[in-house]
This record gives structure tokens, sequence and C-alpha cells, in this order.
């Protein structure tokens, strides 16, 4: 256990070492999945392989990070074999908590999508209980160490692969134990529906910072070069490419078109401009629908226009733009009409 604590600490550390990238924090729900799968186990003593037992379960899940996730699993067996004391259809039933760690996200990093194929560990510990057992015991403490080799269809599908070893740890005794002669060794095949996120994705968002602290420098220098009459402040909470030319760079809330107080403040340092090009744009976070990001793009667009207008600054062009890009923000720029 202690070595298994000490690699899931590691798994944490390795994976933000690289200073030159960030994932996107998460939502509650976001990287929720879904599956079903289908199996068969037989005793891991050999002593008698065949028939082999038949399993079939459901299992919910979160990735916690691209690294580290946690699921509760649930399923039961049919079959003979190794289960002679009891006497229904459906054998044994067992309820799991697992935990993952991704093995290609952790030593090979991770891409900001899922690869085609990723190699994971997945081990818990559960409750089973037998059916229609002679014995007064039904109730056992069990382990499950294995494997999931998964190939990936998108961002949302995936095929699983997995071979693992399930133990009784009680085995109708006090103490617990890994003992052979009361495991059974695996081998399930299943389906996983991974849930769409907040990001508009079904996988974590991957920022690459490097190249954002480069843009920032841009923008700077740029900035730098207009006279401080004009320049007023410029928020810079999200990287995109902005013209030569601008004068202001307006930020907005999620899904939102109001005016901060802060927006405001900034646009009354403009009083003195004579004449503005307003472009408004949208983040495919606001929404993936493009004319959803259509429409909240000129409503930002005519919320500063208004308010420009109303200070007495001429706006010669107001346009609303959605989300041009995946580096597209949630932003009204401001530019010098030349």
């Amino acid at each position: 256990m202690k070595k298994f604590i000490l690699f899931v600490m590691l798994a944490f550390v390795t994976f933000s070492a690289n200073a030159q990238t960030a994932v996107q924090t998460s939502k509650v729900l976001d990287n929720m999945y879904i599956g079903v799968n289908g199996g068969v186990t037989t005793p891991l003593d050999f002593n008698s392989m065949f028939p082999v037992n038949a399993t079939a379960g459901l299992k919910l899940g979160k990735e916690l990070t691209p690294v580290v996730g946690v699921e509760v699993e649930d399923f039961v067996t049919f079959g003979d074999n190794h289960f002679m004391d009891s006497k229904t259809f459906v054998k044994t039933n067992n309820l799991m908590l697992n935990g993952k760690i991704n093995l290609s996200n952790l030593f090979c990093d991770y891409l900001g999508h899922p690869r085609k194929f990723e190699l994971s560990t997945n081990t818990g510990l559960g409750w089973q209980h037998r059916y229609g057992v002679i014995t007064r015991d039904d109730d056992e403490l069990i382990a499950k160490t294995g494997l999931d080799l998964a190939f990936n269809f998108g961002d949302s599908h995936s095929l699983v692969i997995s071979p693992n070893v399930f133990w009784n740890l009680t085995n109708k005794k006090d103490a617990v134990r890994f003992n052979k002669n009361f495991g059974q060794l695996g081998l399930s095949i299943g389906y996983i529906y991974h849930f769409p996120t907040s990001n508009g994705t079904h996988a974590f968002k991957l920022y690459d910072i490097g190249e954002y602290e480069y843009t920032i420098a841009k923008l700077n220098e740029e900035l730098a070069k207009k006279p401080r009459e004009v320049v007023n402040r410029v928020f810079v909470d999200r990287v995109i490419k902005v013209p030569t030319d601008v004068v202001l760079w307006v930020p907005f809330a999620f899904d939102k078109a109001e005016l901060s107080a802060e927006a405001k403040q900034m646009l009354d340092g403009l009083k003195n401009v004579e004449s503005v090009n307003v472009d408004g744009y949208a983040s495919w976070e606001d929404g993936s629908n493009a004319e959803h990001n259509k429409s909240l793009s000129i409503a930002r667009a005519n919320a500063v226009t208004n308010y420009l207008q109303n200070v007495g600054v001429k706006v010669h062009r107001n346009e609303g733009h959605g989300a041009t890009s995946t580096t597209s923000q949630r932003c009204v720029i401001i530019t010098l009409v030349k």
C-alpha cells in the first residue's frame, strides 16, 4: 500500500514538472465517463482453468487529472468454477472503488487530447456477496490489480481490454491476505463513453504557457509604442492575436455581454479619442454552437459601442466575429481609425 501511495504522488509531481504547459482546471462534473464490460475469469491457482466463469459489469468514473482517475465498478459473475457452493444463476456481486493511473500521460506527457492507445493501471478494493451459499459467511473483502489497454476513437469513445487479478482477501478468515488459491485471473473487454466537458470537448484543455508568454511580451511591445494619452489600461488575462493599432482590450465574463465596473472605467479613458472601430469576440468556452457565439460577440460589441457613444466617442465600425479560432477569447478589441 505504501508503494502505491508513493506511486500516486509521483504521478502528480511528474505531470506538474513541465512549467511550459498547464491543464485547465475542471469543474465537478467534467471529465466523467461511463462504461460497460464483459469477460471471463478462472481460478488463479490454475488447478481447474475450465470451464471459465463469465462476468458482466458497469462502471462510472472521473478523471481527476490527465494522469489520475477514480471509478466505481460493479460486476457480477456466472459459472460454477470455484463457486460450487453457490446455488444461484448469478454467483457473486462485486462492488469496487478503483484508482487509475494513466501511464501513457505520466511518462510521455499529456498531448491535450487522448492518444490512439493508452495504458493505465487499475487497482481497487471492494465487497463481494455470494448468492445462495450453504456456509454461514457469504460476504468477503476483495481487491483488484490490473491494467487497462484503451484504444481511443476521438475524444469520446474508447474500447478497453483489461487483464485483471481479483483477490479474495478474507475468504471466511479474519486476517487479510493475498492468496492465489482464493484468487481469480480475469480478462474483460468493455466500451467507455466520455461525457462532454465545460470547455466544449471531451478531454482536459492544455495551454502552452511559453506561447502565451511570448504573445503577451509582443503585445506589451506594441502597446508601449502608443501615445500615453491614448493608451489607458489593457487587461490581459488570456491571449489572442490582436491588431498592432489596438487601443483597448475589454474582457467579458463567461457567456456574458454586460460591461463590468472595471470595463466601464477603462472605456471612460477614451473620452478624448475621436473615432474607433469595435470588434467583438467569443470563446469556444462560451458555447460550442457557432450561432450562439456569433450572437454573443455582437452583443458584446454593441454594449461597448453604446457606452462609447454615450461618452462622446464616434464608432466608425461595429462588428461581432464569434469564436474565430481555438485561441479566440471573451473580449472586445477597440482600435483607432486611421
